[in-house]
């Protein structure tokens, strides 16, 4: 019994030396494609993930991040009404990366990460504003309601590189949701984009 608790810790104690958890935030910028037709929505991310090294070059990180994303178009309508309509997605994401390093220094390392995110739309909604010359209504529909035909889930496929310095990291990437997110039989809705952010190691 003391040989097993002594194994494991000092189990513990190499997979703390060769661990890393780190949180940040930044901006994370998409597209959905629907039939060929690009819509650009705008947001940011903020989260954390733990880095398990292999090596010195080499390891497998594993993250949890929120990320809020928007999109805002404005119209005319032919009864001179002003037409507001915001599209807002709430995603929790879990990234899995294989990443591959190269110090360059003691303060500093670059890095390339590639891996599958899995992504849940936790709330998703579309609230429309008309102003006239007799006032404003506002309206707001919820996405996932039955007769919506849009998916909560999704996988994204991408990649990176990240440039650490001193405590901190700073990443870019882009990723591309193989998941069709329209469940009707009417076209195609995937979800596509890229993300900048900075990180602080603990």
């Amino acid at each position: 019994m003391k040989r097993l608790a002594l194994l494991l810790s000092l189990l513990a104690c190499c997979l703390s030396a060769s661990a890393q958890f780190s949180v940040g935030a930044g901006y994370r910028g998409s597209y959905k494609t629907y039939n060929y037709r690009n819509v650009w929505y705008n947001g940011f991310y903020f989260g954390g993930d733990y880095l398990y090294g292999l090596g010195s070059h080499s390891g497998v990180s594993a993250g949890l991040y929120y990320s809020r994303q928007t999109h805002v178009s404005n119209s005319v309508t032919d009864s001179s009404l002003d037409k507001e309509e915001r599209i807002v997605d709430n995603y929790l994401a879990l990234p899995l990366n294989y990443v591959f390093g190269q110090d360059l220094g003691s303060n500093y390392r670059v890095s390339l990460f590639a891996g599958p995110e899995l992504c849940l739309d936790v709330l998703s909604y579309t609230k429309t504003r008309l102003q006239s010359l007799h006032g404003q209504g506002l309206t707001s529909v919820d996405n996932f309601a039955s007769d919506a035909n849009y998916r909560r889930f999704d996988i994204m496929l991408g990649g990176g590189v990240a440039f650490d310095f001193y405590c901190f990291r700073l990443s870019a990437g882009y990723n591309y949701g193989i998941l069709d997110r329209d469940a009707s039989d009417e076209g195609r809705l995937h979800r596509h984009g890229m993300f900048v952010g900075l990180a602080y190691k603990f």
